[in-house]
Order: C-alpha cells, then sequence, then structure tokens
C-alpha cells in the first residue's frame, strides 16, 4: 500500500501533476534525532511515545503542493489506494485517469485542488475532535460509577487500573484509589506511568499519599530505571525537560542531582557508572517530591564532591586503585564467563552498538583496564578491573560490562531488534 501510494505521488512528481499529496512535517520544536530516539526509548510507553510525537510532529494534510511526508520518510506521498472510503483517493484516481489514461487535462485546477484539500482537512480535524470528546466522557462517567463502588476497583484488570488512575484526577482525587494502589504496588503490577499518578496526582488527604510512600520508594530501589520513566512522563505531560547538573568527584566517579520544576536534591546521587548515578539521582529527586524536601537549585550541596581518601602512609594504595568485590554471575551464561571479551563483542553487534572501547594504565604491578559500551554516542556502561596483565584486566571489565548490560536488557533501558 505504501510502496503504490509513493509510486503514484513520485509518477505525479514527475510529470508536475497538481494531485492530492498527503504531506508530513515536523514541527519547529522538535528536537535532533539523537535526543529523540533517547528521549522516546526513555518513555516506554505507548500512549506518552505518541503524546510526545504529537507535540513534535504537525499532523499530515492534504495539499496539491508537494512538501513531503516526513514520518515515512519519502519526498513524495499521496492516498491512492482506496478510492471506495477516502475521497482524496477517488480524487486522485480522477485526475489520474483523464491525464494518463483519457489523454485530457486534468478535471480539477489547482485552486479547486486547494479548496477540496482544506475541506478535507478540516473535516476530519472536526470528525477526530468530536470522537475523542465523545471517548472522554463516556470513560469518564465509566470512572465515577467505579469510584463510587468500592467493590468494582479491586476487580479492575492491570489496564482498566491505568485509566482509572488517570482518570480519575479529571472527576476527583486518587484518595479512593490508594487501598488497590497499594496492594497493586506491593505486588508490583504497577506501570511506570500509575507510579508517576501516584506521585504526581492529588490526594483530599496528605496521608494517603504517606501510605504508599515507604512502599513506593523501595520499589524504586529495586528498579531505579522507573525513575527515569517516571520522570520522563512528568516531563511528557508537563511538556518540558528533565535537567542534570552533573559533575566529578575527587576520586573521579560521577555525581548527578536531577533538575526538575525549577527543584533539585540537597545531596548529589554518586556512582561510578555514569548511567547508575542518573537513575539513582532520579529517585532521590521523587524521595523528595514524596517527602517535601525538595530545593532551589542554589541550594546544592557539593562538599560531597570532595570524597578522596587521604592515607596516613605515603606508601598505601592510591585512591584510584579499583576495589574488586565477588562478581554476581547467577545471571551470567557459561559462554560469556568463558569467553567474556568475544560474548561483549558478538553482544554488542546483536544489539546494533558500537564495539567497546578499551583503554589501560598501569598501577604498581597490575593493569587496570577501562571498558566503556556507547549508545547514541553517550556513554551507556563503563566498567573497571584490575589483572595482573592486559589480558586479564580486559577480560575482567568486559566481564563486568555484561553483566550490566544484561541489566540493562532486562530493565528495557533500549530497544533490542
Amino acid at each position: 500500500m505504501v510502496l503504490a501510494n509513493t509510486a503514484v505521488a513520485s509518477l505525479a512528481e514527475e510529470h508536475r501533476l497538481p494531485i492530492l499529496y498527503r504531506n508530513h512535517t515536523a514541527s519547529a520544536i522538535a528536537p535532533e534525532s539523537k535526543l529523540l530516539i533517547e528521549t522516546l526509548n526513555n518513555l516506554g510507553l505507548p500512549e506518552l511515545v505518541r503524546q510526545r510525537l504529537q507535540s513534535w510532529l504537525n499532523p499530515a494534510t492534504y495539499s496539491p503542493a508537494l512538501v513531503g511526508h516526513f514520518a515515512l520518510s519519502v519526498g513524495a506521498y499521496t492516498h491512492f489506494t482506496s478510492p471506495i472510503r477516502r475521497f482524496a483517493d477517488y480524487i486522485n484516481h480522477r485526475v489520474l485517469k483523464a491525464v494518463f489514461i483519457e489523454q485530457k487535462e486534468s478535471p480539477y485546477t489547482v485552486e479547486e485542488l486547494q479548496a477540496i484539500a482544506k475541506h478535507i482537512n478540516d473535516k476530519r480535524q472536526e470528525i477526530k475532535e468530536k470522537r475523542n470528546e465523545h471517548f472522554r466522557e463516556e470513560r469518564l462517567a465509566k470512572t465515577v460509577t467505579i469510584l463510587n463502588k468500592k467493590a468494582n476497583i479491586t476487580t479492575l484488570s492491570d489496564k482498566e487500573f491505568s485509566q482509572i488512575i488517570k482518570d480519575s484526577l479529571k472527576v476527583s482525587k486518587l484518595d479512593k484509589l490508594v487501598p488497590e494502589a497499594q496492594q497493586r504496588l506491593e505486588n508490583r503490577t504497577l506501570k511506570p506511568s500509575d507510579l508517576y499518578y501516584l506521585v504526581f496526582g492529588e490526594y483530599e488527604n496528605p496521608d494517603n499519599r504517606t501510605l504508599i510512600k515507604d512502599e513506593l520508594l523501595n520499589h524504586l530501589k529495586e528498579q531505579p530505571t522507573l525513575a527515569t520513566q517516571i520522570l520522563q512522563i512528568a516531563a511528557t505531560i508537563g511538556q518540558t525537560t528533565v535537567d542534570y547538573l552533573d559533575k566529578k568527584t575527587t576520586s573521579g566517579k560521577f555525581a548527578f542531582w536531577t533538575v526538575f520544576d525549577e527543584k533539585t536534591t540537597s545531596q548529589p546521587s554518586i556512582a561510578s557508572n555514569k548511567q547508575t548515578a542518573r537513575h539513582q539521582s532520579n529517585c532521590n529527586w521523587l524521595q523528595g517530591k514524596l517527602e517535601d524536601k525538595l530545593q532551589e537549585v542554589t541550594a546544592i550541596d557539593q562538599t560531597a564532591l570532595n570524597d578522596k581518601i587521604i592515607e596516613e602512609s605515603p606508601v598505601s594504595a592510591p585512591a584510584t586503585v579499583v576495589n574488586e568485590e565477588p562478581l554476581d554471575l547467577s545471571t551470567v551464561s557459561s559462554e560469556a564467563i568463558n569467553n567474556p571479551i568475544a560474548y561483549l563483542h558478538t553482544t554488542l553487534q546483536r544489539l546494533k552498538l558500537k564495539n567497546p572501547v578499551y583503554s589501560y594504565n598501569k598501577i604498581d604491578d597490575q593493569w587496570r583496564c577501562c571498558c566503556q559500551v556507547q549508545w547514541l554516542d553517550e556513554i551507556l556502561i563503563e566498567t573497571e578491573a584490575l589483572g595482573q596483565n592486559k589480558k586479564e584486566g580486559k577480560t575482567q571489565a568486559s566481564l563486568k560490562a555484561i553483566i550490566e548490560l544484561e541489566n540493562y536488557v532486562v530493565n528495557e533501558e533500549f530497544p533490542i531488534e
């Protein structure tokens, strides 16, 4: 279908024949492709991806003037394959039949095509708005009925409960949903969008937010990537962005403060891995939100950046030495354990990521290897390991990277094709 429509549009373009082209453009506020992909991936939820895309992309429209189709990435596109259900297709059939089969002039002037295109565009928008309003009123009426009968809430499916949380804020507040939300939170069945509404939604009784706070924070500690998703959802709905203050500590670790809605935490999140520090910083921000402890950006405490340990003896091991702790290999295959370097390269190729970057430096009689895995030109994973030689350090650093990579795959941190 797409190929046929593209072929017809290309034919009309080649002959400079005015037809009803189907044009689609990106808005002026659309970000660069790198940020677009990263943001959509963090959202993770179809509805929120759709909302963000709607703010970045203009609606497709009909016009005799050719602009191109951004979403399909083609220079010319039209609707031609469904003349029995779309008026634009019928118009295009009449034009092509007259010009290419009957060898006549087009039955429509450019001005007439412009008027037809405007009529179709306006009618489509009018129908869409009426349809959306109808279903919105229908959902809200259903929400009121469910909220008035507590027994109805417990029987809702996960999908239905997600919709009720969202719609309840349009007719009431979240208090009536708190008992069921608590239970589902303990069972870990709530979606990131549900968690967003529990954090940012309104409560008649502030104690109800307190009831879910501890379990919610436990959930975020178990899965820090959820905090990033929740804040991305908040940014999408609020048509804003999540910003970060990132610095390096004196020992070389990453320190992050999350800045959202012009508020941040006093203390930074510090970790050896950049993504880990970022996710933990988002957890800290949400905790500050729930506990009403967020501060102005000017009030951040930077004393935590001075984390370098001063040793009493000058011959003591330098602070840059990597602390080698036992690795958790429970999620790692035997193939990866036997040959981590080859396994890491193969896995990254399968995920269509760049090959890892290794760097080395000598520490006393050992070699320290740093392994970096990049995604969208940003460091996704960074690990370090010590070895008696370069190969041993490289092997251990690769194994650590595999473990972290497995965690990203499990948490769907990036799409796998």
